[in-house]
């Protein structure tokens, strides 16, 4: 079921395909197990998606082959991938009704033997009733999955993301026939099982106690999220990857330089522009930057450009309406290059009440935007070495978000001092400990990955 084919589209790749369990002993000389990464999908196009787009990219220009594992072909980040590193070969694990039924008896084969060695090992019920929620809720393809790992049997399979970790895992407990199965874990899941009150976040906490044992390594991007992985689940810290996202700085820099299309940037304007970026969704936390905003409006002239979309947007924008700012903020949704909004803003502003290691943040410094964050559990005051890059304010505290904001305005840091910090997070930095993580055999004896 692969598709290597460059410039179709992702509904006319699916067409094209064989059907799944395709014999691949075909496969290019030299190229036999080789790795593979699962994702969902790229749709969304954020954090996660851009990591696994940059280390596609960077494998192919080097010349190694990795796999990528996927339930859907949308979105222009997989097109992208497509026209950029075509050579990459794709399996499609979604497929027909018959695959759902099938990928459903499988989910509950890999269930009952879970559940017979938890038994066995004294391990608690209720993680395995967690197990059970987080496969109802989200029907992983484990049979097209269980049918690619017998057939290619890659060295290593690293996943992304909460779903297709669990997946991955799931698909763990039928056997692993000498892969190396790699969860990478990209937010701080304690912090936002607390804050959503979420039966589905508490539930991916018993299932990641539970199945995260079967790991061979776990990796996540920031400390905060090792020490997390680490208290959730009891693995060894030691067994706990610390590996930065990698970010094109290059691609950065170029976008950067473009004209943004919005009339507040323009350099004839003298107004500053405080930005800010993400999901509409509960963990942005946009209403304290509204009321922080609302704050800081009373006091001077200042406007808001708020990038993305997403599930709360009428709610902000009523609340736009109650604060009396509409007149001062534009929702601009998603935009192709946020670089250009980034390079040209006063101050850009991270709201979250929790994160992974926020891509956004470290683009901000190579864009030479001053940055204000809230202390966030996760990888925000990693990236600002704990306030020497930008200020931090407590999570939810629009007074304070607000006193930062003006003290950045009225007094920003050397861009070339923020770009110099953005640095340290390399796409050549992050695809080397990535490379050794996916293809150990490359490595000499005595390489470890960061820890």
């Amino acid at each position: 079921m692969l598709y290597r084919q460059e410039g179709r589209s992702a509904a006319a790749a699916i067409q094209l395909e064989s059907e799944p369990g395709t014999d691949l002993a075909s496969s290019q000389a030299g190229e036999a197990h080789r790795p593979a990464i699962y994702v969902n999908s790229l749709a969304a196009g954020r954090g996660a998606e851009r990591v696994i787009y940059n280390l596609l990219t960077s494998f192919a220009k080097e010349g190694k082959s990795v796999d990528l594992l996927i339930e859907d072909g949308e979105g222009e980040l997989f097109a992208a991938l497509q026209r950029q590193a075509p050579q990459v070969r794709i399996q499609f694990l979604r497929g027909g009704n018959w695959q759902e039924r099938l990928s459903w008896l499988t989910c509950w084969l890999a269930l009952a033997a879970e559940l017979l060695s938890g038994l066995a090992s004294g391990q608690r019920l209720a993680d395995f009733k967690a197990c059970a929620i987080m496969a109802e809720k989200e029907r992983p393809p484990l049979f097209a999955l269980r049918r690619y790992l017998k057939r290619e049997q890659p060295v290593t399979i690293l996943s992304f993301l909460n779903d297709a970790n669990i997946a991955l895992m799931l698909a763990a407990c039928l056997g692993k026939n000498g892969t190396r199965f790699i969860p990478n874990v990209r937010n701080h899941i304690s912090a936002g099982a607390n804050a959503l009150k979420s039966k589905r976040m508490r539930a991916m906490s018993g299932a990641m106690r539970r199945l995260f044992r079967r790991a061979d390594r776990v990796v996540v991007p920031a400390e905060d999220l090792r020490q997390d992985v680490a208290e959730i689940t009891g693995i060894a810290p030691e067994r706990i990857e610390r590996i930065l996202n990698p970010i094109d700085l290059a691609a950065v820099e170029k976008q950067a330089a473009e004209s943004p299309e919005h009339p507040w940037l323009d350099p004839k304007e003298n107004t500053p522009v405080v930005l800010a970026a993400g999901k509409l969704k509960p963990q942005k936390d946009f209403p304290t930057l509204l009321k922080a905003f609302a704050e800081l409006r009373a006091r001077r002239d200042c406007r808001l450009v708020l990038l993305g979309s997403g599930p709360l947007e009428n709610d902000l924008r009523k609340q736009a309406k109650t604060l009396g700012i509409t007149d001062d903020i534009s929702f601009q949704g998603h935009v192709d290059n946020p670089f250009a909004y980034l390079a040209r803003a006063q101050v850009f502003v991270l709201s979250s009440a929790w994160e992974g290691l926020p891509n956004v943040l470290i683009e901000a410094l190579a864009c030479g935007c001053p940055v204000v964050s809230t202390d966030c559990p996760g990888g925000a005051s990693e990236i600002l070495e704990a306030g020497r890059h930008g200020r931090l304010v407590p999570v939810g505290d629009a007074a304070a978000m607000a006193e930062a904001i003006q003290a950045t305005l009225e007094a920003s840091p050397p861009a070339e001092a923020l770009r110099a910090r953005a640095a340290d997070f390399s796409i050549e930095r992050a695809v080397e400990a990535y490379a050794k993580l996916l293809f150990p055999a490359e490595a000499a004896p005595s390489d470890e990955v960061s820890r």
